[in-house]
């Protein structure tokens, strides 16, 4: 939608390996990073980032009940649990929210359910992970306008009209 926006309407998709994505844009393989990756310091001196797309805070998955009451980070460590979510082996799996929620209706006989989401904090600091687009940092000028097509979406509810409209389609992050 946003790049339709900017008249540019020939696109084809490529799918990459997660950990080829920078490399590959830097490559000139192809123009753009649409996997909704996380901002990190190090991917910072590798590319430039879009505005954020979505939000997608942590959850974990555990088994039915979470009967160890295990919500957050904190709580693993603090209570070590020795059960696992289904093999015996660990309490929980943690991942993005969107990522554990579609995969709990994927398998909806699983003995698991997905804890309520939150932020990390890492030393005191409360961590908010955000999807963006991923573009070279020489592509400046197609990059903001990007950015000032995705805030308009975003802003008038365009947004949530296509994703709501996009059954099978699911937003996915990555750390």
């Amino acid at each position: 939608m946003v790049f339709g926006k900017l008249g540019i309407t020939d696109m084809r998709a490529q799918q990459v390996e997660f950990d080829s994505l920078i490399g590959g844009l830097n490559a000139h393989l192809f123009d753009v990073v649409s996997a909704g990756m996380f901002i990190t310091p190090k991917r910072c001196l590798q590319a430039a980032f879009s505005s954020p797309d979505y939000l997608a805070p942590e959850a974990l998955l555990v088994p039915k009940g979470n009967p160890q009451q295990v919500l957050r980070f904190s709580d693993l460590t603090a209570k070590r649990p020795k059960v696992a979510v289904l093999s015996g082996r660990v309490y929980a799996a943690a991942l993005t929210n969107i990522s554990l929620n579609w995969l709990a209706r994927q398998n909806p006989a699983a003995p698991v359910e997905v804890t309520p989401a939150f932020n990390p904090v890492i030393a005191g600091v409360q961590v908010r992970s955000a999807g963006v687009f991923v573009f070279r940092r020489s592509d400046n000028d197609l990059r903001e306008a990007f950015n000032r097509e995705l805030r308009a979406i975003h802003a008038d509810g365009q947004w949530l009209q296509v994703a709501a409209a996009s059954p099978g389609r699911t937003c996915r992050g990555r750390t």
